[in-house]
């Protein structure tokens, strides 16, 4: 991966490092890891079961594939694994949630829909995902997952769209909510919220969840908290989600990709419970794993740590990019290196040196 280039008057010529202390060593090309998590989603039934979603970019059935594992099986077992009535989803910006019945709400944000807006397409529980009860555009603009998430409240099935940031009319993260009883053509409220903006990575890395009672709860996986720890934090409905109910540290290790490299999913179960799925590059176990934080200890205790039937969901990307004297200035610090050769010729390089690479 080095390069040792020795330049003296006649040219640059590649040649034989007769001293070190004058060479030149730079980076002929820089390896850096990134965890791929596009390609798989998750969600967490009313029983608790955990439904993997195969979004592409290939899978057995050529569409969007459910894989469902057994609560009752302790996440041993599938109890469906089937494609569904969706395209692959991975050409594209997708989210996936399951209302009170646990049809899947697929939500196409674009960056081009045939609406050209955000919409709803909901595959039906009751025909194994393999059709559709609603397609519709909705009233909000294109999306994208930099910028927006989105959550459904399980008590009513509206659609909690959250503007994350950089930029909201506030200047805090918001809450858009689209009425299910209007099939998502209308808002029932607007407003800011009690949450500072979530966009990563300048506010650091945030997930949304909504509770039983249809509260937003909203994950701070780091890579820094107050506690130290992965930290849950509760939006109550009944405020419009403009005052905190809850605010704790979990048991929880960081999870955002700075500290860790890995790919994490969140759901909230019986008993407020925190579904977490742990997806890879790298577990314990080898497989995709799911813990438990318990909503009766105030999530301070596990009361489930297990390893799934179902394999690693996240892979490490390795990518070569060729030498560049002027990478990115986030990618890159300067070590000069002045030297003579054997014949007198003073140069120098940079080394390029990438937080990323080796990883």
């Amino acid at each position: 991966l080095f390069q040792v280039l020795v330049h003296s008057r006649r040219g640059a010529q590649q040649a034989e490092v007769r001293r070190p202390s004058l060479s030149v060593v730079i980076m002929s090309c820089a390896m850096s890891s990134e965890v791929e998590m596009n390609h798989w989603d998750f969600c967490v039934a009313s029983n608790d079961d955990v439904v993997a979603i195969r979004k592409g970019p290939v899978t057995g059935s050529g569409k969007t594939e459910v894989h469902v594992l057994s609560a009752a099986h302790k996440y041993q077992k599938f109890s469906l694994q089937t494609g569904t009535g969706l395209h692959l989803t991975t050409n594209s910006n997708w989210s996936f949630a399951l209302n009170s019945e646990d049809d899947l709400v697929c939500i196409s944000m674009g960056p081009k829909t045939g609406s050209n807006t955000t919409e709803v397409h909901i595959l039906t529980k009751a025909s194994n995902y393999t059709q559709f009860s609603l397609k519709t555009k909705t009233s909000l603009h294109l999306t994208n997952p930099n910028e927006w998430a989105f959550v459904l409240d399980p008590s009513n099935n509206d659609l909690l769209c959250i503007k994350r940031g950089p930029r909201t009319g506030c200047g805090r993260t918001e809450v858009h909510r689209l009425a299910a009883h209007a099939n998502y053509q209308k808002w029932n409220l607007q407003t800011g919220t009690g949450i500072h903006l979530t966009h990563f990575p300048d506010k650091g890395f945030w997930k949304f969840c909504c509770t039983k009672q249809g509260d937003l709860a909203c994950i701070g996986m780091g890579p820094h908290t107050g506690t130290g720890k992965t930290e849950y934090h509760v939006l109550s409905k009944a405020s419009n989600f403009t005052k905190f109910i809850v605010h704790r540290g979990t048991a929880l290790h960081y999870t955002d990709p700075v500290t860790r490299p890995w790919a994490w999913n969140f759901g909230i179960g019986s008993n407020n419970d925190l579904v977490i799925v742990g997806r890879g590059p790298t577990t314990g176990s080898g497989k995709t794993e799911v813990h438990k934080l318990s909503g009766a200890s105030r999530h301070s205790r596990f009361n489930l740590h297990i390893a799934t039937c179902l394999h690693l969901t996240a892979t490490k990307i390795m990518h070569e990019a060729a030498n560049e004297i002027n990478p990115p200035e986030n990618m890159r610090t300067y070590s000069s290196v002045f030297a003579d050769d054997d014949i007198g010729y003073r140069h120098c390089r940079s080394m390029l040196w990438s937080p990323q690479a080796w990883s």
